[in-house]
């Protein structure tokens, strides 16, 4: 149970190692409310929890919500200001934003232009904020969650392919380049491309970020590959954050406790008011924390927390599979399950049972939100999927059966889906040739 404790305690020690050493300084803005477009439902909770998880990490926050043009540009000079010397400086921006030539420009709340001059005029040059950070800190970090579709963009082409300028307007945001060393440019979607505002409280990018944030240890450039491929696994490949990273040097948001710490940690390891709330984004969490882990106890810590109840169970699966890689034993013997009855392997019925399959229930995290859909058959080969984060559903035609699992193939996408019912697993790829990657837990199948 040490991990667990550990995972309560981490808040607690974040001023020593590398973020004790730094000076570190951030903007974070959530404009939710234009005045001329609808709502966005997001960037406020983005901001609000951005911001609270970056002081966490010792970032001195310049917060910024619903910046009208003058206070957008006040929040920026702020933020000039107060990252002067820096060694690291953080932007992050929830909200509109667009691309005018090959440029991006952001909006604040009050932006209704309808010229190219007037949106130029209104708006806030992206390439403008990237060069203060660069001539200000040594490190600089930009994160973009602004590539929504955007009624106040369509408003503006309207007007420009009125007056024969419309191709100046792009889809989404363009392409940029770092124009010095140590910076990183992320865009929740690739450019060109539009991003999901999302169900939950935060939309799906800044969900992963959040989470991923928080594991202990993670370099940015691993951390952000995780986040890439939680939003596309969530989005069915429909959404993939894409990066410039000019990095030469490592960054971590929360760097691994000093041996002072675990001592801490282990001194208090019996007070039970050390431990988190249980929920799926602790749960999470956890999961996060020892994925990657060699020690079989560690796994045994998850399974027994599913058994006392602390944990839904959602990476039992994974967990029992890992067990038995680390221990080399069998499956019925490292299983430590809920209803304590170990896991019959596939046997010679296993053809008839997938043959017979009619639909699944699967189970899964995006981020730190759960999602569970099914999986149905409606026809002699099709399949329909539909989940929490696509209630429209998405069809699947059947290319293979054996034993134990079947792969489905959905040709709009170039999208492959297989189900495993041996490992209770569905994996995606896009290619026959590629590895496959897992997606959701199967928790019922009929």
């Amino acid at each position: 149970m040490k991990l667990w404790i550990l995972l309560g305690f981490c808040v607690a020690f974040l001023a020593t190692g590398q973020a004790a050493a730094e000076r570190r300084v951030a903007l974070v803005v959530g404009n939710a409310e234009y005045q001329h477009a609808g709502r966005l439902k997001n960037p406020s909770n983005d901001a609000d929890d951005m911001s609270e998880a970056l002081k966490k990490y010792g970032f001195e926050v310049v917060v910024a919500k619903d910046s009208d043009s003058r206070q957008f540009e006040r929040d920026i000079e702020t933020f000039a200001q107060a990252m002067h010397d820096a060694d690291v400086a953080l932007f992050y921006y929830s909200g509109h934003a667009l691309q005018l030539g090959s440029a991006n420009y952001l909006l604040p709340v009050d932006f209704n232009a309808d010229t190219e001059l007037a949106a130029k005029r209104q708006a806030f040059a992206l390439a403008d904020i990237i060069e203060q950070m660069e001539r200000a800190a040594k490190v600089s970090l930009i994160f973009l969650d602004a590539c929504r579709n955007n009624p106040l963009a369509e408003t503006l082409g309207a007007k420009l392919e009125s007056s024969g300028r419309s191709a100046i307007l792009g889809r989404g945001l363009a392409p940029v380049s770092a124009g010095s060393a140590n910076t990183m440019i992320v865009f929740a979607t690739a450019p060109g491309s539009v991003a999901a505002d999302g169900q939950g409280r935060n939309s799906p990018f800044t969900q992963s970020m959040l989470l991923n944030m928080a594991s202990p240890g993670v370099e940015i450039e691993t951390m952000m590959k995780r986040v890439t491929n939680e939003v596309a696994t969530g989005s069915a490949r429909q959404q993939m954050p894409e990066r410039l990273s000019k990095l030469t040097v490592e960054f971590y948001f929360q760097p691994r406790q000093p041996a002072s710490a675990q001592t801490a940690v282990e001194a208090g390891e019996n007070q039970s008011d050390a431990r988190p709330d249980a929920g799926i984004a602790a749960e999470a969490a956890f999961w996060q924390a020892i994925q990657s882990s060699t020690r079989p106890d560690d796994f045994e810590d998850y399974l027994a927390g599913v058994k006392a109840g602390r944990f839904t169970g959602l990476f039992t699966s994974l967990a029992e599979r890992r067990l038995v890689e680390l221990r080399g034993a069998t499956a019925q013997e490292a299983a430590v399950r809920t209803d304590e009855t170990p896991r019959e392997a596939p046997d010679a019925t296993g053809t008839i049972a997938v043959a017979k399959l009619k639909s699944i229930t699967t189970r899964g995290m995006n981020g730190n939100v759960l999602v569970e859909g099914t999986i149905r058959k409606t026809g002699n080969t099709q399949w329909v999927e539909t989940n929490t984060q696509n209630p429209a559903g998405l069809t699947f035609e059947q290319v293979e059966i054996n034993d134990s699992s079947l792969v489905l193939f959905d040709t709009s996408r170039s999208l492959y889906l297989k189900i495993d019912l041996a490992e209770k697993l569905t994996y995606w790829r896009q290619d026959q040739s590629a590895a496959w990657n897992l997606l959701y837990t199967v928790v019922e199948s009929r």
